[in-house]
């Protein structure tokens, strides 16, 4: 299968609901159906050109050039424009889903982690939970620059700081830790 384009041999950049510009990351949430079998539930796809991610439910069982099922850091499928908010990003480059449904964004050109509590659930452009790296959402202060991100099965989010040369860790409700 194939999502962005409708073909393997196609590679058109596009802003919409079944396009993509420059996806720089993945991840997938998973659920378990009895007898516990693992699934699929959401495939998260990080389209950076567009400053938002893109939500397919069920990916494994969509058609080549599926739509995406929802949006966050834009308002619609049509929009691209970055924006540091709680509704907004630049540039994600980093993604990480955890099996209680709260996704990790990290945001790289406004060097911050955003948190979305019950993604699956939210509604195109719903604003962040939370935010990491930076004081607010608003702040873009601290010189941070995020990687790709990782969770833990201990519920641990593991980041990378590219222009620092570390990681730090965070515990599952996004406080620093030792």
């Amino acid at each position: 299968q194939v999502f962005g384009q409708t073909t393997f041999t196609a590679s058109t950049a596009a802003t919409s609901s079944t396009g993509m510009k420059a996806p720089a990351a993945i991840c997938t949430e998973t659920g378990f159906v009895p007898p516990f079998a693992t699934i699929i539930q959401r495939l998260w796809v990080a389209d950076t050109g567009n400053s938002r991610v893109l939500r397919f439910e069920t990916p494994l069982n969509s058609a080549n050039g599926a739509a995406a099922s929802g949006v966050l850091g834009q308002s619609a499928f049509t929009s691209s424009t970055a924006a540091l908010s709680s509704t907004g990003m630049s540039e994600p480059s980093g993604l990480a889903a955890e099996p209680n449904g709260r996704l990790w964004v990290a945001d790289r050109a406004f060097k911050r982690v955003l948190r979305f509590d019950a993604a699956g659930t939210k509604a195109n452009g719903a604003a962040a939970s939370g935010v990491l790296l930076q004081v607010n959402f608003f702040g873009s202060g601290y010189d941070r620059t995020p990687g790709q991100l990782t969770v833990s099965p201990q519920g641990r989010l593991f980041v990378p700081i590219v222009n620092e040369n570390r990681v730090l860790w965070f515990n599952s409700a996004g406080t620093t830790a030792n």
